[in-house]
């Protein structure tokens, strides 16, 4: 079977070079825009992620009640504690 395409002249390849290399900017070009908004995100996502480890820290020790209920520390001592901050 014979191929009934013609081969293509130096003048087509030419504007083919030219819009795969057009092509090519435009895809470099859109992710030079979007890079520094993935990487704002990504940043934003793992200061979100800190603050939650955070809390998650802070948590068992958030109320004094918490201290004392869990044998931690006595009233005794959480007076005392507690009066030298308030000093403070």
């Amino acid at each position: 079977m014979t191929s009934s395409r013609q081969p293509r002249t130096n003048s087509e390849a030419g504007y083919i070079l030219l819009a795969v290399l057009f092509l090519v900017a435009l895809i470099l070009l859109s992710l030079a825009v979007a890079a520094p908004r993935i990487a704002k995100s990504i940043q934003r996502d793992k200061e979100l992620e800190l603050i939650h480890r955070g809390e998650q820290y802070n948590r068992p020790y958030s109320s004094p009640h918490d201290l004392v209920s869990k044998g931690l520390v006595s009233e005794a001592e959480y007076s005392r504690i507690s009066a030298k901050i308030a000093a403070n």
